[in-house]
């Protein structure tokens, strides 16, 4: 992302580190669960040297993940793949402490507890991501070195007909394609955000200003939970994808395409043939009563 967040100034993007793509072809993986199907694929773009995204998904989890690392920032892409990392092995831990306890124990998806426990458990995982990051930061007085990063992620560790906690910082988003329809789950952390939705007063500031990142600052992230119904498919992407392919573009190609990676190489490529002018990440979870999607 070509973004900047006060107060830290911006600088060249960071440096290729291992596990980070430096390729221009599209980078994909696909994770099959019996409830949930994942499929995602990571593009550097046709202006950018490095790939500051990182992604990662675990279907036994319900978990997905996808960081921007702030670019202008150098070591954006040790930034995203730190948060992504971090939070992950949180939820991970989480997640191994509820499959302990007895299944009569837990919370039903309607009772307000088991929001409220999942959407904590969320927020005190991007805050240690947060935290990790500060750290790392205030080791430097140079503010061109400080890293940061956006991240949106999807947990629902008990699948179909329960419940997906969905949080957010920054401008990397999230969408629900639920019966042919498709819709946002996240507002943007953005000064261009803010403009829309304060009436859109002057001039529109550049949607590369964001107001939250992992790393720079102190967040909020936005956090939510919606029941999972079978059939449901959320897309999380980082903004050089939704920058470039419209909202009524999105719901077209997920209703055309019942392959979910099929449906990546077809997100992407819009995007591609529009400029390609940051790093493109698309992430599909499909969730199903059984079997995949595309059966």
């Amino acid at each position: 992302m070509n973004a900047r967040i006060t107060p830290f100034v911006t600088a060249a993007p960071g440096r290729d580190e291992p596990g980070i793509s430096r390729h221009r072809k599209p980078v994909a993986a696909s994770v099959p669960h019996a409830q949930l199907e994942v499929s995602g694929v990571t593009h550097c773009g046709l202006i950018r040297v490095h790939n500051e995204d990182s992604w990662y998904a675990d279907a036994s989890l319900g978990l997905a993940l996808v960081a921007d690392g702030v670019g202008g920032h150098m070591d954006g892409a040790l930034a995203s793949r730190a948060a992504v990392d971090c939070i992950a092995e949180y939820l991970r831990r989480a997640s191994a402490v509820r499959d302990r306890s007895s299944p009569a124990s837990r919370p039903a998806a309607t009772d307000g507890s088991l929001r409220s426990i999942q959407e904590g458990v969320a927020a005190r995982a991007v805050a240690l991501a947060n935290r990790r990051l500060m750290a790392v930061n205030a080791s430097t007085s140079d503010a061109r070195q400080r890293r940061g990063t956006t991240i949106v992620g999807l947990w629902a560790p008990s699948g179909v007909d329960s419940l997906a906690t969905v949080f957010h910082a920054g401008d990397s988003r999230m969408y629900l394609f639920r019966n042919g329809q498709i819709r946002p789950l996240t507002r943007d952390h953005s000064a261009h955000q803010q403009w829309v939705d304060t009436g859109k007063r002057g001039s529109p500031p550049p949607k590369s200003y964001i107001l939250q990142a992992l790393g720079l600052s102190d967040v909020a992230p936005g956090i939510t939970s919606i029941p999972v119904c079978a059939g449901d498919l959320f897309l999380l992407c980082s903004d050089g994808l939704s920058n470039l392919v419209e909202d009524q573009e999105l719901q077209n190609v997920l209703a055309a395409e019942r392959e979910l990676e099929a449906a990546n190489q077809r997100l992407v490529s819009l995007a591609l043939a529009r400029g390609g002018t940051d790093n493109l990440t698309s992430v599909l979870c499909a969730f199903c009563a059984t079997g995949g999607r595309s059966q």
